[in-house]
């Protein structure tokens, strides 16, 4: 990584949109790319149109526990580079403004695709918490490399341990064991729930 801030961010879809992404994959390079783009708009309204911000992004279909839940984490640079190298820093970012892009970006992809109506998309856009979000976390200095590793960890995580895991060939469910000392009750699922 290129030694300017970094910022973990997240990328979440409302809870309407999950069954297109469950049961076509493939949109979640869709996804993908509509953040890329959400960024590299905002990096360029405020930089010039020549900013190339450096962005990377894990998709993830899990959430608690192990439910379908298709979202997106970046490790992006707080800033980018313009047409002669020059790095160009942003100081503080207007998150509204980015997952305004972003759900304009994710829009866009799914009329395109004709997978959403203008009804839905009223609708998503009518609520007060239309479930699009994108959060941007605190810069991470260029020299805090135990901060950096612990965001790439996190971004490379798998869904769940297998420790924490039970399959029940008879009944043909999962059983996913809270963490110790987490509380809660297991989380049963049937076991193509589980695969998908």
């Amino acid at each position: 990584l290129e030694r300017v801030p970094h910022h973990h961010v997240v990328f979440t879809i409302p809870k309407m949109l999950r069954p297109y992404f469950r049961f076509d994959r493939s949109l979640l390079n869709d996804l993908s790319r509509a953040a890329n783009r959400a960024v590299l708009t905002y990096c360029q309204g405020l930089l010039g149109e020549d900013i190339r911000p450096g962005l990377i992004i894990v998709r993830q279909t899990f959430g608690e526990g192990a439910r379908f839940h298709p979202h997106l984490h970046a490790l992006m640079t707080g800033g980018g580079w313009d047409a002669e190298g020059v790095w160009r820093p942003i100081f503080g970012w207007d998150r509204p403004v980015l997952r305004e892009l972003f759900e304009a970006e994710v829009f866009r992809f799914l009329r395109e695709k004709e997978l959403l109506s203008v009804e839905r998309m009223q609708l998503i856009r009518s609520w007060r918490h239309s479930g699009f979000g994108v959060h941007v976390g605190e810069a991470i200095g260029p020299g805090e490399r135990e901060a950096l590793e612990h965001v790439a960890r996190y971004l490379l995580r798998a869904p769940i341990s297998l420790e924490r895991l039970w399959y029940n060939p008879e009944a043909g469910t999962v059983t996913i064991r809270p963490l110790a000392g987490e509380g809660g009750k297991p989380v049963v699922l049937e076991a193509q729930e589980f695969i998908a």
